[in-house]
């Protein structure tokens, strides 16, 4: 796979709302091949342990 597109982003927010839009945006860039999501900061944590990603776009105000 093209190493540009081998890229993975996490989009951490409590906010469906917002993951669902970041979440169009990133994906209409066509740039990262995955789109990880988390609605805290222990499911943030978690996924990182499981998957390195490129990218982590996330709410500083959060529970947990």
């Amino acid at each position: 796979m093209d190493k540009i597109k081998d890229r993975k982003v996490l989009i951490v927010d409590d906010s469906k709302l917002m993951r669902l839009l970041l979440k169009n945006i990133v994906d209409g860039m066509k740039f990262f091949s995955k789109i990880y999501e988390a609605e805290n900061g222990r499911e943030a944590l978690d996924l990182l342990e499981l998957h390195k990603v490129d990218l982590i776009l996330l709410d500083i105000e959060m529970p947990v």
